[in-house]
């Protein structure tokens, strides 16, 4: 009886084992023949359950032959293309400019690789919104011919940098406003909501860029600052001279970041995105000047602050300011403003006494 049964056991297993092969080949050869597949299309065709399809799809997802798209009803399956799998791309694009549109070049990158499919949706849809505003704003400001896009995936990271060679970033706020050197574009740009083409431009597309990244960083003639929202801070720094302007953008793989969450977070309740809750620092310390002394000064620094509600003055590296520019601050524009609250941060003794002498 041990024998016979022992016999019938083998028989059995046999069995299984062919009918697994045959579900795997059946559900590998209706994919070399489609992009995609279904649960329910592999129920069709093999006449099994949901629950016992699943067990043939774990194990070939286990062996690395086929991946999941999507998820709970929106669940797909496609054969795993270890070019893209693997999870790193590498690509670099020269652009020219002229009459280029940004939406296409990143669906272009995206029908390529499949990004949509790759990346969780929170993922991609920043990754489309930041490369699409950094690329126009290439296209719309920088009057460079050409610009070159490099894009990198790995396990881990995205990755995008984008470089022209025209007027530079700086230089171009810095002629718009008629401010004094690039040092004080910087400060307009780190301020938020700042353009040079408002009849195109709301001028928000990079702060909320700068928002949704993990770190963006922006290097322009002598100038790179840095967005480290992991850190959460912001760094300036005087650098060799770079022409033109780059724009690396980083965000982790794994962010939990969302793109609505992010223009809640910084719009009114309408969602017009007019930085109703917007609290802003400035950093008046740069490698040229480390003192502030006049009256002009202070209205170039509080140019276009009006629009926010909180403003707040970082000092460090400041070692002192003047009685005009204290007071264009804390008396004239705060007597203008009631409702804008300015804090200041990192002041020494000096600065104290000037604020306090000023109140």
């Amino acid at each position: 009886m041990t024998i016979i049964f022992n016999a019938r056991l083998t028989i059995s297993l046999q069995y299984v084992k062919i009918i697994t092969v045959n579900i795997k080949n059946r559900i590998l050869s209706r994919l070399g023949q489609q992009e995609y597949i279904t649960i329910e299309e592999i129920a069709k065709a093999t006449g099994l359950t949901r629950q016992g399809i699943h067990k043939h799809i774990k194990r070939l997802i286990a062996e690395g032959v086929i991946k999941k798209i999507g998820t709970t009803r929106g669940v797909k399956y496609a054969l795993k293309d270890k070019k893209t799998d693997n999870l790193t791309i590498e690509l670099s694009r020269d652009c020219l400019l002229h009459n280029l549109k940004e939406d296409r070049v990143f669906n272009k990158i995206n029908v390529q690789y499949d990004l949509k499919h790759l990346l969780r949706k929170n993922i991609f849809d920043i990754l489309s919104y930041a490369f699409t505003e950094i690329l126009n704003n290439a296209i719309d400001h920088s009057k460079s011919k050409r610009s070159k896009v490099k894009l990198k995936v790995d396990n881990y990271n995205i990755n995008f940098v984008i470089n022209d060679q025209g007027i530079g970033i700086f230089e171009n706020i810095k002629k718009k406003f008629g401010l004094e050197d690039e040092y004080e574009a910087l400060q307009e740009l780190i301020k938020g909501k700042t353009t040079t083409a408002k009849k195109y431009h709301s001028g928000e597309g990079l702060f909320f860029t700068s928002k949704a990244s993990n770190k963006l960083l922006i290097k322009s003639h002598n100038i790179e600052v840095t967005f480290d929202n992991i850190k959460n801070d912001l760094f300036t720094q005087k650098i060799k001279y770079k022409r033109g302007t780059s724009v690396n953008f980083t965000i982790s793989k794994n962010s939990k970041k969302r793109l609505k969450t992010i223009f809640d977070e910084y719009s009114n309740e309408k969602y017009d995105y007019k930085f109703s809750k917007t609290a802003v620092t400035i950093n008046l310390f740069t490698k040229e000047k480390d003192s502030y002394l006049s009256r002009s000064e202070a209205k170039r620094l509080l140019f276009n602050l009006k629009k926010f509600k909180e403003i707040r003055l970082n000092f460090k590296g400041v070692r002192g300011i003047g009685q005009g520019f204290a007071d264009e601050i804390f008396r004239v524009f705060k007597n203008n403003y009631p409702s804008i609250e300015i804090e200041t941060i990192n002041t020494n003794k000096a600065i104290d006494a000037m604020i306090k002498h000023i109140g």
